[in-house]
């Protein structure tokens, strides 16, 4: 598998557990506000696998989970091999996706390897193409990982990145999401990785006021 970092600690990642994290080379979005660009379009160098199970291995005694985001896993064809080697060692798997490879989460899912998921929920559906820059964007793909997760059985939140720039329309956005979800209202912010300098970030009060409007429809909504 394609891996281009690896945070050998994380203690916020996986929701209760401690974690490492690593990161799969390339993604099927371009999101100009991501923090991982260069891991996302493929710049950073290879890490081998091996040195990564190594790792693992040495330290399956003192962390809970492995995170495996990106990127975006889902694109890696040898995704559940690896996973069956970190599962082997007695580790949570946590699954991070922005959802637009429906077909390809369900087989995931099904091979009970996962049992934690994050799905982005980049915007409102409309202004999905602008956000990731997917000009082919099919925003049934977004809609049927929902309900896959949904129908899971597997412990699942949606998040979303506020940006000033890109949300403007917080209904729209807020109903793509599960009524009886979990729910993050993420806080923008620079980063050398940031490939738009223009971006801005909502103000802490602001998000405040997202989080009681989203809190109405999702009780379990919280600032991230």
């Amino acid at each position: 598998m394609k891996i281009c970092g690896l945070d050998k600690l994380s203690l916020v990642d996986y929701p209760h557990k401690t974690c490492a994290i690593i990161f799969t080379a390339g993604c099927n979005f371009a999101c100009p506000y991501c923090h991982n660009s260069t891991i996302a379009s493929g710049r950073e160098d290879i890490i081998p696998e091996d040195e990564v199970l190594e790792y693992l291995s040495k330290r399956k005694n003192l962390l809970d989970g492995v995170c495996i985001s990106g990127g975006e896993p889902l694109i890696q064809p040898d995704l559940v091999e690896f996973m069956r080697k970190v599962k082997a060692m007695g580790y949570d798997i946590k699954l991070d996706t922005n959802g637009y490879l429906p077909d390809t989460l369900d087989n995931v899912l099904k091979t009970g390897l996962v049992d934690y998921v994050a799905m982005d929920i980049k915007g409102s559906l409309e202004d999905y193409p602008v956000i990731t820059k997917c000009r082919s964007f099919d925003p049934k793909r977004i809609l049927r990982s929902i309900e896959i997760l949904e129908t899971s059985g597997v412990e699942h939140e949606y998040r979303t990145t506020y940006i000033r720039d890109y949300h403007k329309d917080i209904p729209s956005i807020l109903s793509l999401v599960p009524e009886n979800c979990t729910y993050y209202i993420q806080s923008f912010e620079m980063s050398d990785n940031v490939t738009d300098r223009t971006l801005s970030a909502f103000s802490p009060d602001e998000l405040q006021e997202i989080l009681v409007q989203a809190k109405s429809k999702i009780k379990n909504t919280y600032l991230r």
